[in-house]
């Protein structure tokens, strides 16, 4: 079965709407690619911002050993 759009078939019932019905069907296209850029940004800031909070975790950890590192090198220093 072929689908037709509602502005296909209300041309074919007078053709007199059919710029109308263009720009209806021009401006519906128009707002649904701009929705599906938006999820598509949306979707793209979601996964980076995971991958920086990833980041800080690994940072956050590495620090950590660091410190506790320095603090028993200098600890191991003092008593000597």
């Amino acid at each position: 079965m072929i689908q037709y759009s509602k502005c296909f078939l209300i041309v074919q019932l007078n053709p007199q709407v059919e710029p109308n019905a263009r720009k209806i069907e021009e401006h519906r296209r128009k707002y649904e690619r701009l929705r599906k850029e938006r999820e598509l940004k949306k979707a793209e800031l979601e996964r980076k911002q995971q991958a920086e909070a990833q980041v800080s975790v690994f940072f956050f950890f590495f620090l950590t050993f660091v410190l506790i590192i320095a603090l028993l090198v200098f600890i191991g220093r003092k008593n000597i």
